[in-house]
């Protein structure tokens, strides 16, 4: 009988220490419940209210951008109104006719400059390529009313002056072969005309002159040595590497090339789709340029340290990525119509 009430107590006592346990688990799990519940439910409000500021951003933007694009065709509007008559405005207030035609569309850059950070990248872009196109109506409109004198390498010395023609554009269907619109003197020299060719000048050749290229398609122009001034016009996928120029360089006019050179100030005008590896000792000049690029100067020949003593240009000087675009009028934001060469992209050794 002892045995048995053990047995019995025995039993009785195994269930009791599960059934607690049991117990324990379902209170856990009903204290969880809710608080589960209400991470969820605060998750959900705050995706809502997300959503909320999404949308309310969107409208507001979308107001913004419908704003803008109004205030800027009407502005563009009365600008090309006015440029549309100017065949019929007077000659002697042609000058100041174009003057105000620019300072309106400087007024309309300032405009989506300031308005940018408010609008999509698409409405920024679209613009400023109206813009772009705007601008460069105006300035063609002028030279066809108001054309400029005929440039003119001034002569050092006397002697035999020779010419060369110089298309304006590029492309055939604005060039009009039987006028010479620059005139090189004899203490100049350079290459007109040519295509698919490698062209090379010396020190010698170069001393104290002023170089003209002009009218190239894929050549290779090497000018090892210190010319006095370098003028480029109506390039076309083109290299061009110059020594260090005592004076000025100024392109008009250049598409798809590369220019490699050294000088005291470089000008650029009406230039696309080419990449720049320059030392310059002063800010470099753009205007009615776009999708350029700059590096440091990089070319290297026998004789170039000379050639450097030679010009008096300051090697610990060089502001090749300091650029000032006339189309941007923008001080706090840098122009999108010039860039820098990444260092990994960059050329470093140039190969003929």
């Amino acid at each position: 009988m002892a045995t048995y009430v053990e047995v019995t107590d025995t039993i009785k006592c195994q269930p009791t220490a599960p059934s607690h346990s049991v117990s324990n688990g379902k209170m856990e799990k009903k204290d969880k419940i809710p608080e589960a519940l209400v991470k969820r439910h605060e998750a959900r409000l705050a995706r809502l209210e997300k959503q909320k500021e999404e949308r309310e951003n969107s409208t507001v933007k979308t107001e913004s951008a419908e704003f803008f694009s109004k205030t800027f065709n009407a502005e563009k509007a009365v600008i090309e109104e006015r440029l549309a008559t100017a065949e019929n405005v007077d000659k002697s207030s042609l000058n100041d006719f174009f003057d105000d035609l620019t300072e309106l569309a400087q007024k309309l850059q300032k405009y989506v400059t300031d308005t940018s950070p408010f609008l999509p990248s698409y409405d920024i872009r679209n613009s400023q390529e109206q813009l772009s196109k705007l601008i460069k109506d105006i300035n063609e409109k002028r030279d066809v009313l108001m054309p400029k004198k005929k440039f003119a390498f001034k002569a050092r010395k006397r002697g035999e002056e020779q010419t060369i023609q110089l298309p304006r554009k590029i492309g055939t269907d604005d060039v009009d072969a039987a006028k010479p619109l620059n005139v090189m003197t004899a203490n100049a020299c350079g290459f007109s005309n040519r295509t698919a060719e490698t062209l090379c000048l010396n020190a010698e050749e170069m001393h104290a002159k002023d170089v003209g290229l002009s009218n190239l398609t894929s050549c290779v122009v090497k000018l090892q040595g210190c010319p006095s001034a370098l003028h480029i016009s109506n390039i076309t996928d083109c290299k061009i590497f110059c020594g260090p120029i005592p004076g000025s360089v100024f392109v008009d006019r250049c598409l798809n090339s590369t220019l490699v050179l050294a000088c005291q100030q470089l000008r650029v005008h009406n230039t696309s789709d080419t990449r720049f590896y320059i030392h310059v000792t002063s800010r470099a000049i753009i205007e009615d340029t776009f999708t350029v690029s700059f590096a440091p100067f990089n070319w290297k020949y026998d004789g170039l340290e000379q050639d450097y003593e030679r010009s008096g240009l300051d090697r610990s000087k060089n502001a090749w990525n300091d650029i000032d675009d006339f189309n941007w009028l923008a001080h706090n934001k840098r122009s999108p119509h010039w860039d820098l060469i990444p260092e990994a992209d960059r050329v470093q050794k140039w190969d003929w």
